[in-house]
């Protein structure tokens, strides 16, 4: 049996579980306004992020407990955070304070009142840090490479170079692709996304986007160590781990 602090889901129709016709809409108002909730807590995080990573200093690392703080986001946009088991993390409240005058005016979010917070707040926190820790876990790597790739702008490299090579073969075609573009990218990748960079293995162009990778490769603690050399096997195995990059 489940205690008293598990939050669980049900699917099933309204039917189903004898729900009265009457209810219906006061229900779909109060799934319309989790969602709202929802989704201002996902985006007052990120406003959050966005204004700390501009602090060089910044201590704020959330991913440790990332569904606690998202769960502490919920609450500030709830009538949840008028209780006493508001945040308790001081580094957190004071960051929601400090930010929270500003993402209003910029939204204009307005603050919800449930008459039940407690279990609505808990199982939108997991939604929120399931959904995040999803989309590194899917997506960290594909969109890393993706920026590297317009970096190195290895379509308009490729079109150049057939462009070139016209009324040569596709053979000799793919195989001065492989020397002048897919090879050079491919060794950027392996050596821009290990434990420790060595800019000596690149040319002049390697080494310049490496430059601008960097803020991507710092964000990591200068002793934290990536799963088999790999930032991206990391990133899929870790995916909590990659909160700032």
């Amino acid at each position: 049996m489940a205690n008293a602090n598990t939050v669980g889901t049900v699917r099933c129709s309204l039917e189903a579980v004898g729900l009265r016709e009457e209810l219906y809409e006061p229900l779909d108002l109060l799934v319309k306004r989790v969602n709202y909730v929802v989704a201002h807590a996902y985006q007052f995080a990120w406003f959050i992020f966005v204004a700390e990573m501009s602090r060089r200093q910044t201590t704020f690392n959330p991913a440790p407990l990332i569904t606690n703080f998202f769960y502490k986001v919920f609450c500030w946009l709830t009538n949840r955070a008028e209780q006493q088991t508001m945040p308790r993390t001081a580094q957190w409240r004071s960051l929601l304070r400090k930010h929270w005058c500003s993402y209003r005016r910029w939204t204009g979010v307005v603050v919800q009142t449930f008459n039940a917070p407690s279990r609505i707040v808990s199982y939108a926190a997991v939604q929120i840090a399931t959904a995040y820790l999803n989309n590194v876990l899917l997506h960290f790597g594909e969109k890393l490479q993706s920026a590297v790739n317009r970096l190195l702008d290895m379509k308009a490299r490729k079109a150049a170079l057939v462009q070139r090579m016209a009324g040569q073969s596709q053979r000799e075609i793919r195989r001065a692709c492989e020397a002048q573009i897919w090879g050079p990218a491919r060794l950027i990748k392996e050596v821009a996304f290990t434990q420790s960079p060595n800019p000596l293995r690149l040319n002049d162009a390697g080494q310049a986007i490496l430059q601008r990778l960097g803020p991507i490769l710092r964000a990591y603690p200068a002793r934290y160590q990536f799963a088999d050399n790999s930032l991206f096997l990391d990133a899929a195995i870790h995916p909590e781990n990659h909160f700032w990059a």
